[in-house]
């Protein structure tokens, strides 16, 4: 009780002065509140290890929902470091803040450092008997392990995953629903495609009973189109990917996401094999750009942009334009 009226009295001094009635001189942006707090957090919660600890982890959960994985990581680690130096046993914060550090740093491409974090979330919560949060931390290193090719032991842990999910929640839940929908990917990304269909569509269903959080349906849509893509079904994959990118519109708005540059990436497919390369090119420019804003120049995410723009001005003739995007994209994965 104490700690939640600090923490009250804490976000009540954060937020003073960014109301309209207070002489701000324009509307305070997401980013500027959340750079606000990392720095007072830092400079007045000094003495209060504990406290720190816990708003760092909420803090670096909200830069990481925002694409900001550079701040996300750094508040994290401070609040690991700090957690650590509080407590020898394995705690629920601890693990929390180690399963954050595992999606920050996938999202980010080092997935070698993703599956590392997820394996010790998963350690805490197997010493803390917590077994709904083991099967999300064991679909973590799943996810992890399928990015990294090796994906029998993938399939494997899906499975641990579900069974400690369904042990914990019953047959419905969100986090089955996100761990059914790793799955369909794994078996997608085989070309199995019959196994992959009704895990998507489990998933969905599940999702809207649940009404889950916008960005996980966004995954299954998403996912769901790429498998009517791929069964060649090119109207129910672009009905799909159209809902895909009006949510991603609704979640972030204008900013650079990967979640929008990955929708136009998705979105070259169709006009490309139908021959309207001009519509292909824009999307994949659109990509790029969203990308460069996001992650950066030198993430792989970046590369794959290049890439996917390379592959479309060759098709259109442009040999010199393909080569040069062909070679940054090269040159970013040999990096």
């Amino acid at each position: 009780e104490h700690d939640a009226r600090e923490t009250a009295d804490f976000l009540a001094r954060l937020l003073q002065g960014t109301g309209a009635d207070a002489g701000a001189s324009r509307q305070t942006s997401v980013q500027d509140v959340l750079d606000t707090a990392a720095a007072r957090i830092r400079e007045q919660l000094a003495d209060r290890p504990v406290l720190g600890a816990q708003l760092r982890k909420a803090l670096g959960s909200a830069y990481h929902s925002w694409g900001a994985y550079p701040q996300a990581e750094e508040l994290l680690m401070e609040a690991l470091a700090l957690q650590r130096a509080q407590a020898d046993a394995p705690s629920v914060v601890e693990a929390e803040i180690l399963g954050l550090l595992g999606v920050v740093a996938h999202d980010r491409g080092d997935l070698s450092a993703s599956l590392d974090w997820a394996q010790q979330e998963a350690a805490r919560w197997r010493a803390l008997g917590r077994h709904a949060e083991l099967g999300t931390a064991l679909t973590g290193i799943a996810i992890s392990l399928r990015a990294l090719g090796r994906v029998q032991q993938a399939e494997r842990t899906y499975a641990e995953a579900l069974a400690e999910l369904r042990a914990a929640h019953g047959h419905e839940h969100r986090e089955i629903a996100w761990a059914l929908n790793n799955l369909g990917w794994l078996l997608h990304a085989q070309g199995r495609y019959a196994e992959a269909r009704p895990r998507y569509e489990e998933t969905l269903q599940m999702q809207q009973r649940l009404a889950v959080a916008p960005l996980e349906t966004l995954q299954t849509l998403k996912n769901l189109g790429g498998l009517h893509y791929h069964l060649g079904d090119y109207d129910r994959a672009e009905s799909l990917w159209k809902q895909a990118t009006a949510m991603v519109d609704t979640i972030f708005g204008d900013r650079p996401h990967p979640a929008r540059a990955n929708m136009h990436a998705l979105r070259v497919l169709i006009p490309f094999d139908r021959g309207d390369l001009a519509a292909a090119e824009r999307h994949a420019r659109s990509a790029l750009e969203v990308n460069l804003a996001a992650v950066g120049p030198e993430h792989r995410r970046t590369a794959a942009d290049y890439a996917i723009l390379g592959r479309v001005l060759s098709a259109s003739g442009r040999f010199d334009e393909a080569e040069a995007a062909l070679r940054r994209s090269l040159a970013i994965r040999s990096a």
